[in-house]
């Protein structure tokens, strides 16, 4: 649910409670890789940073998160 593509066009972030809870996924849109959750705990409605830099996400608490993202891939 929710999803949204980040802004070039590569990667497709998205809510699912495929494991009985609401987490925030990433994945390529060419269907490369594999799937990376983002959230911890519970997230949903996930929205890019204009420059793709970064993820936000409301988590299981309404709390507005931002998640850095490299390439796509999940920054330390």
């Amino acid at each position: 649910t929710s999803p949204d593509v980040s802004p070039d066009g590569g990667w497709l972030a998205f809510a699912s409670d495929a494991t009985r809870t609401q987490e925030v996924y990433l994945r390529r849109l060419d269907g490369t890789g594999a799937v990376q959750r983002v959230s911890s705990g519970g997230g949903g409605f996930p929205r890019w940073r204009r420059d793709g830099r970064e993820l936000f996400y409301l988590d299981a608490t309404g709390k507005l998160v931002a998640v850095p993202i490299e390439g796509g891939e999940l920054s330390e």
